[in-house]
């Protein structure tokens, strides 16, 4: 009876581990979870990268699925692949640029830096005032489709974007950095106040 128990048990947890695998088409794999897909992408949420972050593949890059049902789709053959619509709205590329940018730029280096030079405080200056006047440069930009780059309004809604979070990444490093002082020399005063 208690080998049934645990049968029955163990094979309820095993459906909640399964992933999905996707097949490229230069042989790499990888797995997740298969959380959207349209025409020419597919979302995956991926344990892989950090913070399981949602990772957004062309279609065309991906040979095979392997659900975690078991069902195998092939999504490209290796026949010629038909490619997205290619939009030439300045408007359209703007706000597409502006979304890419609250979807895949962080501006996590500007809060790192800024913590780190604040440690010498001249160096933490120039970096701050680096971050507030200085527009984001496009070879910093990270996208679902590099290509996009050379297009003068996606460019531009991306910069936008990224350097607002930039500038707001930066000050939140210079908050953090500046409660950790204030705590550290709290913290010094009560010691120096109990002797």
């Amino acid at each position: 009876m208690r080998y049934v128990l645990l049968l029955t048990v163990l094979s309820i947890g095993v459906p909640s581990y399964a992933q999905d695998t996707l097949i490229f088409v230069n042989g790499n794999q990888t797995i997740g979870h298969i959380t959207e897909m349209d025409q020419y992408t597919i979302s995956l949420q991926s344990p892989d990268t950090i913070q399981n972050e949602l990772r957004v593949i062309l279609r065309s890059d991906v040979f095979m699925i392997k659900h975690a049902s078991g069902l195998r789709e092939v999504i490209t053959t290796f026949e010629q692949v038909e490619e997205p619509p290619t939009i030439s709205d300045p408007q359209h590329m703007y706000n597409l640029g502006m979304t890419d940018a609250k979807t895949y730029f962080t501006g996590k280096k500007a809060m790192g830096l800024t913590m780190v030079s604040l440690l010498y405080p001249p160096l933490g200056g120039a970096v701050i005032l680096y971050y507030m006047t200085m527009k984001a440069e496009p070879r910093y930009f990270i996208n679902h489709d590099h290509t996009l780059l050379n297009n003068k309004d996606y460019v531009e809604g991306y910069q936008k974007v990224a350097t607002k979070m930039r500038r707001k990444r930066s000050l939140q490093g210079l908050g953090i950095m500046a409660g950790t002082v204030g705590v550290i020399f709290i913290g010094a005063v009560a010691i120096a106040a109990s002797l």
